[in-house]
C-alpha cells in the first residue's frame, strides 16, 4: 500500500486525526436535532453527548435520568443525547398522559433488546418483545393480573412477611449489631417471588445459602462487564446480537427453567392447585395458543418461562 508520507507512523497519525475530525463534525451535525425543533436541551459533549458519566460507570442510569429530570425543572420536556441519538425526557403530566394513554399505540415498544436466537427467554419477556406479538401476549396475560387474582396471592405474601418478622426478631435477640437492610429485603423479595411466581418456598430467611437466593444474588450482582452488558441492551440495542449479550446468564436461566418445569410437572401429575402465577399459567397453557397474523405464538415452553421471568423482574 502506498504511503502519503515517508513514515508509516505519520500516515497512521494523519488517518487517526482525520477520523476523529470526521466523527466530531458528524456528531456536531447530529447534535443540532433538538435546536432545529425548538426543544430545550442539555448541551452535549463532543461524540458522547450527555452520556459520559453512564458510559464511564460514574453514575447509574437511574441517577443519570434523575439528573436530567432535575435539570429540566420548569420545562415541559428536555432533550438530551446518547452519543448521536436524540432522546427526550417528558415532565409535563398532560404530555405523559398522551404518551401512556391516547397515543400509546405509537409508544408501546420499549427500547431494550434481546437477541431471539441467543437469548429466547429474554427476547420473549413482556418488557422486551415488540409489535404485534407483544399485543397478543399482553392480551392473554392481562386477565391473570386482575385485582381478584392478585388478592388470592396475598396470603402467600403474608406468609413471607411472617417469616421476615421472625427473622428480624431473631436478629434483635441474638445480636445488637446493625441489620444489613439490602440483604434482608433481598431475601424477603426472593421468598415472595419464589412463592407467588414459582409456587415454592425458597426459605431465604432461614437458609442464606438457599439455591434460589444464590441464583437471585448472581442475577443482580453487577460486575463491570454485567453493567456494560445491561447498558448495551438498554441504550445500544443494535449491538446486542454482535456481542451476544443476555438478560440473564446461562446458569441462572437454566436454574429458573428447571424449577419452572419441575413445578409444572408436579402440579399436572398430582392435580395440585394453588393461588399463584404458575397455576394461572397452567390454565393459560391448557386453553390453546396465541394466534398471530404472521406467527403462531403458542403458550409453549419459552413463552411460559418468560412470563415467570417477567414476574421476577
Amino acid at each position: 500500500m502506498a504511503l502519503l508520507f515517508d513514515s508509516l507512523l505519520v500516515d497512521a497519525t494523519v488517518a487517526l486525526i482525520s477520523l476523529i475530525t470526521l466523527l466530531y463534525f458528524y456528531f456536531e451535525y447530529k447534535f443540532t436535532y433538538w435546536k432545529k425543533r425548538g426543544v430545550p436541551f442539555l448541551k452535549p459533549l463532543p461524540i458522547v453527548g450527555n452520556f459520559k458519566d453512564v458510559l464511564l460507570q460514574w453514575r447509574s442510569p437511574s441517577h443519570f435520568f434523575e439528573d436530567i429530570y432535575n435539570e429540566g425543572r420548569g420545562k415541559p420536556l428536555l432533550g438530551f443525547y446518547i452519543f448521536g441519538r436524540p432522546s427526550l425526557l417528558v415532565r409535563d403530566p398532560a404530555i405523559i398522559k398522551n404518551v401512556l394513554i391516547k397515543d400509546f399505540n405509537i409508544f408501546f415498544d420499549r427500547h431494550i433488546e434481546c437477541d431471539a436466537k441467543t437469548d429466547p427467554l429474554g427476547h420473549l419477556n413482556l418488557f422486551v418483545i415488540k409489535g404485534q406479538p407483544w399485543r397478543h401476549i399482553r392480551s392473554k396475560l392481562t386477565p391473570i393480573f386482575t385485582s381478584g387474582k392478585m388478592r388470592n396471592m396475598f396470603p402467600l405474601i403474608v406468609n413471607c412477611t411472617v417469616n421476615l418478622k421472625d427473622y428480624l426478631k431473631g436478629l434483635s435477640e441474638s445480636s445488637k449489631s446493625p441489620v444489613e437492610v439490602k440483604e434482608t429485603m433481598s431475601k424477603f423479595t426472593t421468598d415472595v417471588i419464589s412463592s407467588c411466581a414459582y409456587g415454592i418456598e425458597a426459605n431465604s430467611m432461614k437458609d442464606p445459602d438457599a439455591e434460589f437466593r444464590h441464583f437471585g444474588r448472581n442475577a443482580f450482582t453487577f460486575s463491570f462487564f454485567r453493567t456494560f452488558e445491561m447498558m448495551v441492551m438498554f441504550f445500544f440495542p443494535s449491538f446486542v446480537k454482535l456481542g451476544k449479550f443476555k438478560f440473564f446468564s446461562n446458569a441462572t436461566t437454566g436454574f429458573l427453567r428447571k424449577i419452572f418445569w419441575d413445578v409444572i410437572l408436579t402440579r399436572e401429575t398430582n392435580y395440585v392447585k394453588s393461588n399463584d402465577l404458575i397455576n394461572l399459567l397452567i390454565q393459560l397453557k391448557n386453553k390453546g395458543s396465541i394466534e398471530d397474523d404472521s406467527n403462531d405464538l403458542k403458550a409453549d415452553d419459552k413463552i411460559m418461562e418468560a412470563k415467570t421471568k417477567n414476574n421476577g423482574n
